[in-house]
């Protein structure tokens, strides 16, 4: 009986055809609301699309090769894995400070693929990629995270009112578990303030925003950010 059924739907029939398009949707919407839950551009919507439309075109070349025979019904499908490059560019934002939507274009890639196995009928390996990547980008962040410091090597740029002031941040950084691996001091013209740019060295697992919090409530700092200029 089961052989019969996985039998029946390794076919391209009503029914296969239903089921592929409805587990396409379901991958896509789960991989697809853990991006919306972070505020990414591509969410729901876009990674249902994108894996439905995968499996359509792998069911499409799977259709003309039965209905023609002729064809390779793979080569639609090798079209869609080259083709998805641009709406995964379009997701990844950068500025001067880091490359931001990386995780989003490789998620809708992956979305893309997994459409494929499912239209080619592969449900095994289209519910498990599923399932992998539903826990990559679930919690292998927060594991990364752990596991390694945020940034190793930065750039911090401040403005102190004397050396000494400058030399008592670089302590406090000391404390925090930085290693300062270069200073780079200029006198602001026209103003009392000197900017210093310190090259930081992360030896612990302190986060960003942590460290700019800490520098930023130092009286003796008027203002810290990052900054790519060394």
């Amino acid at each position: 009986m089961v052989n019969y059924v996985l039998n029946y739907l390794d076919q391209l029939n009503f029914a296969s055809i239903l089921i592929r398009i409805f587990m396409a949707t379901i991958a896509g919407s789960l991989i697809g609301l853990n991006r919306a839950k972070i505020g990414q551009p591509a969410g729901m919507r876009t990674h249902i699309l994108v894996c439905v439309g995968a499996a359509v075109v792998m069911l499409t070349g799977q259709y003309i090769y039965e209905r023609y025979g002729m064809g390779d019904p793979t080569r639609l499908g090798a079209q869609v894995v080259s083709g998805i490059g641009f709406l995964g560019a379009g997701s990844i934002l950068s500025d001067k400070e880091k490359v931001r939507g990386l995780t989003t274009a490789a998620g809708l890639w992956a979305s893309a693929c997994i459409g494929l196995a499912v239209g080619a009928g592969f449900y095994f390996v289209a519910v498990v990629a599923t399932m992998v990547e539903m826990v990559v980008l679930t919690w292998v962040k927060g594991w990364e995270q752990k596991l390694m410091p945020e940034n190793v090597q930065f750039h911090l740029y401040m403005e102190t009112r004397t050396t000494t002031a400058t030399e008592t941040v670089m302590r406090k950084l000391e404390k925090m578990g930085l290693k300062i691996d270069g200073v780079s001091v200029a006198k602001k013209k026209k103003s009392e303030f000197q900017k210093v740019v310190l090259s930081v060295h992360n030896m612990g697992k302190n986060k960003k925003e942590e460290v700019l919090r800490v520098l930023g409530n130092m009286e003796e700092v008027r203002c810290v950010k990052y900054t790519t200029e060394t």
